[in-house]
């Protein structure tokens, strides 16, 4: 470290752990009324005191020493601030969903002057999901109005003193950011290798309970549908399929137990709730891949090992390719983790306890994944001047050989989009209960052994969820707005 960056960074030091009051603690108060009404919580405002302080002090430190060691400083003083916020008082945080998305996002954009685009690209996805939480915040305000005044004309919105829209400028500002870097900085498909021996079993949970929030009830077609498909693309390879057909949490929505189905199989225990297997258990694997039960493989040449070969080999480094624990498939808001494929190691079984104690859950089990790959990013070691890296046990894939979506969530999230011939179709964020996408799962069902070609014909012949009309980039203005709630942007 150079001696003007140590100066630099004792400065912060010094100035961020002096007892006495600052000059910003009276204005962070505040700022904090204004920007964050539920910081009148006694609570809620002792944990985001200090987050606001260092951001106020970082600008203040970044006016008055100019030059790339006190921007490094001075991000590293604002991100140490928000990493103890999210550590230490993570429900404070949410109750200030959208205070955080902006802090986030100038985080970003210092992050950018830098030269730090993969730092930017992660603070920019975590914040991305604390606008999600803002704009759901946002509707059941808006829904609670509905439901007390009848329609929201503009004298109930200035009765109740609510905004016309969710923070526009914040979204559309988001939806840029988030496009551009996923096309500039997005993983690409390689080339598949050679297929290659592997202990493999294939895991699903398929266990549904009525739930208005994700519009699944205990009458869902999946266990007919996507089952068999699994079931086939197993034999077909040889690998153990298990479908657990209760959930380990039973008052929880099926996807927050899929940590614990993989970390129990891994320990070798016998699973105490429901499931069906298509062979004994033997000894635990060396890999587990897990799939949804809307997803649906779709490529049957493809073996699970022949990906492995594709995406955790590297025969130029031997030590590297032996690091890689966990594969999952990026978007441009982070990833999902409705397919994921995970090596049965002492790191593995860490890293899933850890998601599994997780309380960041704004974006369901996949912010809980993703705050365990990407926390470094907001704990800056200044000795190294360095951009972001995913731990090397981490390796993100492309959708297209792993995790495709269906639209709208395609269109929505500004995601890749399933093609024929692609590894899995993925119907995140398109429920059976809606006709066209059960249409679609149906269509899947019928299609998915079929050769690439195939498939192609089929679609053509059917007319029927075929891809949309885009390419594989982003354009941040077709954006139409999560969940639906268009109106709330525009």
């Amino acid at each position: 470290m150079s001696a003007r960056l140590a100066a630099v960074t004792i400065a912060l030091l010094l100035l961020c752990s002096r007892s006495d009051a600052g000059p910003y603690d009276l204005v962070a108060v505040q700022l904090l009324e204004e920007e964050c009404p539920a910081s009148t919580d006694r609570e809620v405002l002792n944990a985001w005191h200090t987050p606001t302080v260092a951001s106020l002090e970082a600008r203040a430190h970044l006016a008055g020493n100019f030059g790339r060691a006190s921007r490094a400083a001075a991000l590293a003083h604002w991100l140490a601030a928000l990493l103890r916020l999210f550590e230490e008082h993570l429900p404070a945080a949410f109750q200030c969903s959208a205070l955080c998305a902006q802090h986030l996002q100038s985080t970003a954009e210092w992050s950018l002057s830098l030269d730090y685009p993969r730092r930017a690209r992660i603070l920019i996805q975590l914040g991305n999901a604390f606008k999600f939480q803002a704009l759901k915040d946002f509707a059941n305000l808006y829904h609670e109005i509905k439901a007390v005044h009848g329609e929201v004309n503009e004298a109930v919105r200035s009765q109740s003193a609510m905004p016309k829209r969710f923070l526009p400028r914040l979204h559309i500002q988001y939806q840029i950011m988030l496009g551009q870097l996923h096309e500039a900085l997005r993983v690409h498909p390689l080339p598949w290798q050679h297929d290659r021996a592997q202990s493999v079993e294939i895991h699903s949970i398929c266990a549904y309970q009525p739930d208005p929030t994700s519009k699944t009830s205990l009458e869902s077609p999946l266990l007919e549908l996507s089952v068999p498909n699994h079931r086939a693309y197993a034999q077909r390879h040889g690998y153990r399929y298990v479908v657990h057909t209760e959930n380990v949490l039973p008052d929880r929505e099926a996807h927050y137990s899929k940590m614990y189905v993989v970390h129990q199989r891994m320990q070798g225990g016998e699973p105490h709730w429901a499931h069906q297997s298509t062979m004994p258990a033997g000894p635990p694997p060396e890999w587990i891949f897990f799939i949804d039960c809307d997803a649906f493989f779709t490529d049957f040449e493809t073996s699970i090992g022949r990906l492995l070969a594709t995406y955790s080999d590297d025969h130029a480094d031997r030590a590297a390719a032996a690091a890689v624990q966990f594969l999952v498939a990026e978007d441009p808001g982070g990833i999902n983790t409705g397919v994921f494929l995970i090596r049965n190691s002492p790191w593995s079984v860490s890293f899933l306890e850890r998601v599994a104690s997780s309380n960041f859950m704004v974006a369901w089990d996949q912010s809980m994944f993703f705050w365990h790959m990407v926390r470094g990013a907001l704990d800056m070691d200044l000795a190294q001047d360095e951009d972001f890296t995913y731990p090397k046990e981490v390796r993100l894939v492309h959708q297209a050989h792993f995790n495709a979506f269906v639209p709208p969530a395609s269109v929505d999230w500004m995601a890749y989009e399933w093609r024929p011939g692609d590894f899995v179709r993925h119907f995140a964020g398109c429920p059976w209960q809606e006709q066209p996408c059960l249409k679609m799962m149906l269509e899947t069902a019928q299609m998915a052994p079929l050769r690439a070609q195939e498939q192609a014909e089929y679609l053509a012949r059917t007319g029927v969820g075929g891809p949309a009309k885009r390419v594989d980039g982003i354009a941040p203005w077709r954006f139409k707005g999560l969940g639906g709630h268009q109106a709330f942007f525009t």
